[in-house]
């Protein structure tokens, strides 16, 4: 608790200015992401999830085919 307390503390005396130094801080330090880095790790997880799985309905056709 003592940490939280120190960061109320620096935003009760500096203001928003402290607020948004905190912020950004957190952010170049990567303690949390914003939120349009969050949109692109989806869409990106999204195509490469499509990717695997049409190649693994390929894979699976490919060994149907292959069975004596």
């Amino acid at each position: 608790m003592g940490e939280a307390a120190t960061i109320i503390d620096m935003i009760s005396k500096g203001g928003i200015a402290t607020l948004l130094g905190i912020v950004i801080f957190g952010g170049v330090k990567r303690i949390w992401v914003f939120g349009w880095q969050y949109s692109e790790l989806e869409k990106d997880r999204d195509r490469w999830m499509g990717i695997a799985m049409d190649n693994l309905k390929l894979a699976s056709k490919a060994t149907e085919v292959a069975k004596p």
